[in-house]
């Protein structure tokens, strides 16, 4: 068999020019698409974060129902007497079981004396915390309601975003709350005073968002 020039032409292959380009091109997209799925799996935790508050409003509105008040604040670790500021930690939900004030850890069952309200206190879904601090209204102040006796009127439930730039987020994050501030005054609950820390906080109250 006999080989020309033009057959040994028709098998030339891609040069290294070419393959590099091609190379270069499928990482781009390769990083697009991973970009895309990083974002759709942040609002998707985001999503779960902002259901498992509501169905913890739920139970916090059950609870009140059974005792004419909202469950205590961390009955073993005093937080501080402003209620925002003591939201920039994360406090539990604490109830009477057995007659004794106790810390509800997140992840067990929502039980307290007076029934069960959730089997289960949801994670965030990393794992962290979420964080809880009822109140009761002193002159203008909201003091943190985590002393026996105290009559717990309202409460701060709070999750940490990943997407910052989610719509229903808390409007001052980053600022070190003002005592005696609304819901949106734990401006710095997802880092410490001041610090943005890659996340928004998102803060349910009695009356809603």
């Amino acid at each position: 068999m006999y080989y020309t020039q033009e057959t040994f032409k028709s098998k030339k292959g891609f040069t290294i020019i070419e393959m590099l380009t091609v190379m270069g091109i499928i990482a781009i997209l390769a990083s697009l698409a991973l970009v895309s799925f990083g974002s759709a799996q942040r609002k998707a935790r985001d999503t779960q974060r902002k259901n498992d508050l509501k169905r913890i409003q739920v139970a916090l509105e059950s609870y009140r129902s059974d005792s004419s008040q909202y469950p205590y604040t961390n009955a073993t670790t005093s937080p501080p007497a402003d209620a925002p500021s003591a939201a920039a930690n994360s406090y539990k939900i604490a109830c009477k079981v057995g007659g004794s004030l106790i810390n509800l850890n997140w992840g067990s069952a929502f039980t307290c004396d007076s029934g069960t309200y959730l089997t289960t206190l949801p994670n965030d879904p990393t794992g962290a915390d979420y964080n809880y601090v009822s109140f009761y209204v002193s002159g203008v102040t909201e003091d943190a309601c985590e002393i026996d006796g105290e009559i717990c009127t309202s409460y701060y439930l709070t999750a940490c975003l990943e997407n910052v730039k989610d719509s229903e987020r808390d409007t001052d994050d980053g600022t070190p709350p003002a005592p005696g501030a609304g819901p949106t005054g734990n401006g710095d609950i997802c880092g410490t005073a001041g610090t943005f820390d890659g996340r928004v906080s998102y803060t349910l109250t009695p009356t809603g968002k």
